[in-house]
């Protein structure tokens, strides 16, 4: 496992594949391998397919579809 996928707590970033249960939760975004966002889940559509993902910065708060590529990782 690289150091990009290692939380601060020192354990493993482990991927998730119910993005429902990841609600309040910190999470890393993939695509294709490359982490490209972090940040905690707001909120998840019934079906699971979308989320919005807080951050800090500029962009506050954005949306990502769960789509061939993309995995969440969460400690």
């Amino acid at each position: 496992m690289t150091a990009a996928r290692q939380p601060l707590s020192g354990g493993p970033w482990m991927p998730v594949d119910d993005w429902v249960s990841v609600v309040g939760r910190q999470v890393r975004v993939y695509r294709n391998g490359v982490q490209i966002d972090c940040g905690q889940v707001d909120a998840v559509t019934d079906g699971g397919g979308i989320l919005w993902l807080m951050q800090d910065g500029a962009h506050p708060r954005r949306i990502v579809e769960k789509v061939l590529g993309v995995e969440l990782h969460l400690a």
